[in-house]
């Protein structure tokens, strides 16, 4: 078994060079960049990660039915159980808007509304639920939280908000392997993996341009790929 925690934060935009590297775009305002300097576009705190390969106890030379006979030991002996569970923080959530810089700046953003600092206004909607009911009907950002500067005005967002995220990414990957000794030196391996074994849909992260009409709603049902399974056969020797 392999098991890892990274507690971590991705910093980009604090300098001209990086930030316009970043694939978090260009800086808004190009005379003072520092207030580009934010969480990353891959930005990740909580990175959990677990693998393992497990060897069931059954069969010829185990320790449980280790006698049994060779016909029965082809159907229940030699299995192996491999899987990888991966939980991690999802990406952090950049409000853009369409003012227009006339040349001083671009990757415009959006500003807060007066009731956002005071907790007056939330910036995700208290209407919105993950049933899916209502996931898909009612935005998940409040659009009343987000305002659109006046045109040669920055806004006053981050370039990427830490506290507004995509959904978690979970995730299992399972294998299922059967080794069949066939000679003593020829052996026969039979799997079968499933990845996302439990089949979560997890949702899509939601619209975040701010002119647009569909707005702070999650237009995507699905934003990971559902279970994929595959067979597979491979012969040492």
């Amino acid at each position: 078994m392999l098991a890892s925690y990274t507690f971590c934060k991705l910093i980009s935009g604090s300098n001209g060079e990086d930030a316009n590297r970043t694939s978090d775009g260009a800086v808004q305002n190009q005379f003072n960049r520092r207030l580009d300097k934010a969480v990353a576009s891959q930005d990740t705190p909580h990175n959990l990660r677990v693998s393992y390969v497990y060897e069931l106890p059954i069969g010829k030379g185990k320790p449980l039915l280790g006698n049994m006979h060779p016909a029965l030991n082809a159907v229940i002996g030699n299995w192996k159980v491999s899987a990888i569970h991966t939980y991690v923080s999802g990406t952090p959530f950049m409000i853009s808007c369409n003012q227009n810089f006339y040349g001083a700046g671009s990757n415009a953003r959006c500003s807060f509304a007066p009731g956002v600092s005071t907790g007056a206004i939330p910036l995700i909607n208290p209407a919105w639920s993950s049933d899916k009911n209502v996931a898909f009907s009612v935005p998940y950002l409040n659009k009343a939280a987000f305002v659109l500067p006046p045109n040669m005005v920055f806004g006053n967002t981050p370039r990427r908000m830490s506290y507004l995220r995509t959904p978690w990414t979970v995730n299992e990957d399972v294998a299922l392997i059967k080794n069949f000794a066939i000679t003593e030196k020829v052996h026969l391996e039979m799997r079968a993996s499933a990845s996302n074994a439990l089949n979560r849909a997890l949702l899509a992260a939601p619209n975040t341009t701010q002119s647009s009409s569909t707005f702070g709603f999650i237009t995507t049902a699905q934003g990971n790929s559902p279970r994929n399974i595959q067979l597979g056969a491979r012969v040492s020797f």
